[in-house]
């Protein structure tokens, strides 16, 4: 399998992340802190820390000093779902690669966890989802919301990975 340090190039709007990053990073190292399985997509969604900070973030974000940027990256389709060791979070490399027959519009995605404890393995559509973005300082666990999530609703808080409408909209 190969590394696709170009992942962005399967978003379906690549423009919340392009925005903020000269060069956004590969999904090498990531903090991986939950995944969410809907049923009725079927849709699995990743939330991880990429490794770096962007280079372009948002005003609000540089002035509470933050310096770690999180995200959800979303699958759709999902099919042959294999999970192994999964205890959250975990330092992981995303391995995306296209599967046969080719034209098929289908990726295999592997998950690994550094330390060799968490395995996840699925194939869904190539067409991804980015969003949730939002920043917080290390040690903190106030967050700093992009776009449209509700400041009432969730207000600088990350919300439990049981909560459908945060984790399954974008």
């Amino acid at each position: 399998m190969t590394r696709n340090p170009a992942w962005v190039d399967l978003l379906w709007d690549s423009s919340g992340l392009t925005g903020l990053y000269d060069s956004v990073p590969p999904l090498d190292g990531i903090l991986l802190s939950s995944l969410h399985f809907d049923q009725m997509g079927p849709t699995l969604t990743l939330r991880f820390v990429l490794p770096s900070f962007p280079d372009r973030p948002l005003p609000a974000w540089e002035a509470a000093g933050c310096d770690r940027f999180e995200c959800q990256l979303q699958f759709l389709g999902v099919e042959d779902v294999t999970m192994r060791g999964w205890r959250p979070p975990v330092t992981a490399d995303v391995l995306i690669e296209p599967t046969e027959p080719a034209g098929h519009h289908r990726i295999l995605i592997e998950v690994r966890g550094h330390d060799g404890s968490a395995e996840l393995r699925f194939t869904s559509n190539s067409s991804l989802g980015a969003g949730q973005f939002n920043a917080y300082r290390e040690g903190t666990a106030a967050r700093h919301h992009a776009g449209r999530v509700n400041p009432l609703a969730y207000g600088n808080r990350l919300p439990d990975p049981s909560e459908k409408t945060f984790y399954e909209r974008f």
